[in-house]
């Protein structure tokens, strides 16, 4: 059996898995899960926890293939390191550009700091910088296309 086979498996395994998470999660509906603590640490905890764990799991093989392509073709390493670098830039302006004072809009049982906040905000600035990049550069894309 191939290794792209057997990636595939355990894709639609893990596919599956989550689905009957979710429908679990569907079927108790939004205000059985919001007002009944025992609902929660039977479904909503370990949804959460089996994420974080594949969460996990992706950003560890994402940086293995990073680093065996760094050391394969060390030529072609440069434009992932100025993406990674490019990242780096956005979300330190993001976090700059997050402010962070609208915590003491929230109420003090959500335990919402001012660096919470602060996190919150640099993650929306950080999709927004992302987005205009994104937009932008199709946009200029575009126009280099009619004038070629």
């Amino acid at each position: 059996m191939s290794l792209q086979r057997i990636a595939n498996w355990v894709k639609i395994g893990l596919m599956a898995f989550a689905s009957i998470f979710f429908l679990l999660l569907l079927f108790k509906g939004d205000q059985v899960i919001m007002s009944d603590v025992g609902v929660q640490n039977q479904l909503v905890g370990p949804f959460l926890g089996v994420t974080y764990v594949f969460l996990v799991i992706a950003v560890l093989i994402a940086l293995a293939f990073a680093l065996f392509q760094i050391i394969d073709k060390p030529q072609d390493a440069k434009a992932s390191l100025l993406g990674i670098g490019a990242i780096a830039v956005i979300l330190v302006v993001s976090y700059f550009l997050a402010s962070g004072v609208d915590y003491v809009n929230y109420p003090a049982s959500m335990n919402i700091t001012e660096q919470t906040s602060r996190l919150s905000g640099m993650g929306m600035n950080a999709m927004y910088i992302s987005l205009a990049a994104a937009v932008g550069v199709t946009f200029f894309a575009e126009i280099q296309r009619i004038f070629k």
